[in-house]
């Protein structure tokens, strides 16, 4: 049986992993708890909230955006955030989720405890992995940047938009799939390119124009006044020196210890920060704390968080209630409470974000014509396709070959015991000649399932095809497929839709689009 992963035992059974966390989500009095928490210690307000009101009116946000960063002065606002890297057209589709759900969960802490939250997208512009980032997928296809100057080496922030890779997203707009949104999500695509400067930048502003109505707050950790206003943190990260990858080794061990695998490696050299030379970013190492104090003093901008410490600088940052987490993003969490802890800090309560997987009418079809669920669809294997064949063709050929070669069997172990008592010698023969008809058989069941296949092949094509849309390479699509072969195909209601559905945190969920009156149909699966 499949053990759990840390994500699946922090949804179904917490109690198992609370020794690894300071909240739980499901706690009222750990809501407010933190809240006071929050609204007690934040200081950062009034350094930080005016470049990123400058920030999200540069993304073209919209007034709600800019008034919700605004706010970040006034005592008593906390935030929820959420992240992720800044991935070609805005990445897997969970990227979005995950927007949408810090939207939701701003919106109803600030109606269950009447207080001022704003749902903030922490977009990382530093990251360096140009791997994770540089590649889009549609059904069937995949869209990929070409190499910049500095790929790899330089921070998404920091790479020039070149021509080869704005033709990219022109070539993507021209390719849009027909449907209801395909001229609006062309226009969001190219227009957000005007200023765009960087893959980050653009993806910025993609996410500003598509949820900045809505409030978001998009946060590029990139900004010379949020890197000026870490410099304590950035000092304080030094003097802890060997401690925080300590800790991270020690929670690992731990974790590992429980049966779990841990997530997050450090090597024991590392400060968990880096920093930039000719605009590349390296490591910095425990060798080079004296390098990195006099960093921290004269260029702060020059550093940045590594995976283990950005979550601290991002809750000394903003006024951090909550986080809204993916699998990998709670397994990482999991070996941060001591560091938290080190810093003289409290872990956000952590959500899991829901899911959701997007079914559209061609699946539903498939799914139909085949009697089949969605979960069932998932874990089809090819041996259950040939039975589903046979079943359409009105005969099983399976259980025919399957009962002929049971007889034959039989038949021929009788034969050779009377060719026994006629020549004994003759008893040698029967295994070789039964393997022999034994392959034959085989082979002629190779042969009825390939033209059986062959009859079917376009009913059977549409069945692949379904599954891949659905489970791409039998991974959720969220993890694969990008937002806009939706966005072209249906338009934007849908998001609007998830955004106001009652969804449960952790949970899956299916949405059919263009099925119903109303155009959807969401379900837990």
């Amino acid at each position: 049986m499949k053990k759990r992963t840390i994500a699946e035992h922090y949804i179904h059974d917490f109690a198992s992993l609370a020794w690894r966390f300071d909240l739980d989500w499901r706690q009222p009095q750990h809501w407010r708890q933190q809240l006071k928490r929050v609204i007690d210690s934040y200081r950062l307000g009034t350094v930080v909230s005016e470049p990123l009101a400058r920030f999200q009116r540069e993304l073209g946000a919209g007034e709600k955006a800019v008034e919700n960063a605004r706010s970040l002065a006034e005592r008593g606002t906390v935030a929820i955030v959420t992240g992720q890297q800044a991935g070609l057209a805005t990445g897997p589709l969970y990227t979005i989720y995950k927007a949408l759900a810090v939207l939701k969960a701003a919106r109803e802490l600030a109606e269950r405890e009447q207080s001022k939250v704003i749902p903030v997208f922490w977009l990382a512009s530093e990251d360096h992995d140009w791997l994770e980032i540089n590649h889009c997928y549609w059904p069937g296809r995949q869209w990929r940047w070409p190499d910049p100057p500095g790929a790899g080496r330089k921070p998404a922030g920091l790479l020039a938009m070149t021509m080869a890779m704005e033709q990219t997203i022109w070539e993507m707009i021209r390719c849009l799939p027909e449907g209801t949104g395909r001229t609006e999500t062309g226009e969001w695509l190219a227009a957000a390119l005007k200023g765009a400067g960087s893959p980050a930048g653009w993806v910025a502003r993609l996410l500003a124009r598509l949820l900045g109505e809505q409030g978001l707050v998009i946060v590029d950790p990139m900004l010379p006044e949020l890197r000026q206003a870490l410099q304590p943190f950035w000092q304080e990260t030094l003097a802890k020196g060997a401690e925080i990858p300590a800790l991270i080794c020690q929670a690992g061990e731990q974790l590992a210890a429980a049966g779990w695998q841990p997530a997050l490696a450090m090597a024991p050299d590392r400060t968990g920060l880096f920093y930039l030379q000719n605009d590349e970013r390296i490591a910095l190492t425990l060798q080079e704390l004296t390098f990195g104090l006099e960093l921290a003093v004269q260029e702060p901008v020059r550093l940045s968080c590594s995976v283990a410490t950005r979550p601290l600088a991002q809750d000394r940052l903003l006024p951090t209630v909550a986080y809204v987490a993916g699998p990998g993003e709670l397994a990482y969490y999991a070996q941060l409470r001591e560091v938290y802890h080190l810093f003289g800090q409290t872990m956000p309560i952590l959500l899991p974000r829901w899911s959701v997987t997007l079914v559209e009418p061609e699946q539903k079809k498939v799914l139909n014509q085949w009697q089949l669920s969605l979960p069932e669809l998932a874990e089809l294997e090819q041996q259950e396709i040939d039975l589903r064949l046979a079943s359409r063709a009105g005969w099983n050929h399976e259980q025919l070959l399957a009962d002929l070669r049971e007889r034959w069997q039989k038949e021929h172990a009788e034969l050779f015991t009377h060719l026994a008592q006629l020549e004994p010698e003759l008893e040698l023969l029967q295994a070789r000649n039964w393997n022999y008809i034994s392959y034959q058989l085989d082979y002629l069941k190779g042969k009825v399932e390939q033209k059986l296949r062959r009859q079917y092949r376009q009913q059977i094509d549409a069945l692949l095809a379904a599954r891949q849309t659905l489970w791409p390479g039998g991974k959720r699509q969220e993890r694969v497929l990008n937002l806009t072969w939706f966005l072209s195909r249906w338009g934007k209601g849908w998001l609007h839709h998830l955004l106001h559905a009652p969804l449960d945190w952790g949970q899956h969920y299916y949405l059919e689009l263009g099925g119903s009156e109303d155009g959807y149909h969401l379900y837990q699966g």
